[in-house]
């Protein structure tokens, strides 16, 4: 049996992408700006239809904290382009069963049409971890009735460990509740703090033996990436979710939902039947069947 495929989008080095493959997940790894401006994600069109879920988390320079000082000292221009609307395209575009979108608390929701969102925040150290990384989730799937992910996660803890530790940052500092401090005497990233980092992240420290990344660009990729110990219980609770949901459900439900010409998923009250069996959105069917809409008094009368 395969397994099935998704689609990671902003990769980076893709920890969020790790912990789906250990779950039992084929990834798929689509553009990030680190490899260069061609892989821009405005350059990517992915197939529809083809992958089971789409899974990333935008960059968040735009909508962190920083970004208010940003904008106040040097100007909207100096703040960091907000791509979750490029995130939502793509998913518009691939037409996953399911999306799962990672970024700070205060970013705004992706917004897909056919899609459901439910929103929730996660703490790593509620699942027993020891550092302190607090994320929003945005889990969407297809049709009008959201679904909270949160029943289908294994390993909340009823008490966060007595051991502590800071967020670990791009920058090479560690957040705190009391701002920011450096495991380094070193102004700046160094290969402890790296070393902590990945530590923190849960991978191993020879993580990056055999890449070509400076320190710095060590420091900025493990700081970036979500802990693999909460992207493997995300992507074991939307195992779950599948399992108990949706593999009961004939594809062809799904297949019902797409329009047959442009590919986009929506809701089935915005279908046109245009011939036997062939189903597509209502603006298709406007401009490639000529179709009419019923004026809505004559709906009311």
């Amino acid at each position: 049996m395969s397994k099935p495929m998704i689609l990671s989008i902003f990769p980076g080095i893709d920890v969020l992408g790790l912990g789906f493959e250990e779950a039992g997940y084929t990834v798929v790894r689509g553009p990030d700006p680190m490899c260069g401006s061609l892989h821009d994600i405005r350059r990517f069109h992915p197939p529809a239809g083809v992958f089971r879920g789409v899974i990333g988390g935008p960059p968040c320079q735009a909508h962190s904290k920083l970004a208010a000082v940003v904008r106040a000292r040097y100007g909207e221009e100096a703040v960091a382009e907000d791509l979750i609307p490029e995130f939502s395209r793509v998913v518009a575009e691939a037409a996953p069963r399911w999306f799962l979108m990672e970024n700070v608390p205060g970013a705004p929701a992706p917004h897909v049409k056919g899609y459901a969102v439910h929103t929730f925040l996660l703490n790593n150290r509620w699942l027993g971890q020891v550092q302190n990384r607090l994320r929003r989730f945005w889990f969407g799937v297809r049709g009008s009735t959201p679904v909270d992910l949160r029943p289908y996660i294994r390993g909340w803890v009823a008490l966060e460990p007595a051991a502590w530790s800071p967020a670990v940052l791009a920058s090479g500092a560690y957040r705190g509740g009391r701002g920011k401090v450096r495991l380094s005497a070193k102004r700046g990233p160094s290969r402890a703090t790296v070393r902590e980092g990945l530590r923190l992240q849960g991978l191993p420290e020879d993580f990056f033996d055999k890449s070509p990344f400076t320190v710095e660009g060590q420091q900025r990729l493990v700081g970036n990436a979500v802990p693999l110990p909460m992207a493997r219980t995300l992507a074991e609770a939307i195992a779950r979710w599948e399992e108990e949901t949706m593999n009961d459900q004939p594809e062809t439900q799904y297949e019902d939902k797409r329009c047959a010409i442009c590919g986009q998923v929506f809701d089935p009250a915005e279908m046109v039947e245009v011939e036997e069996d062939l189903w597509v959105c209502e603006t298709c069917a406007v401009n490639e069947y000529g179709w009419q809409p019923i004026p809505e008094e004559l709906l009311q009368e």
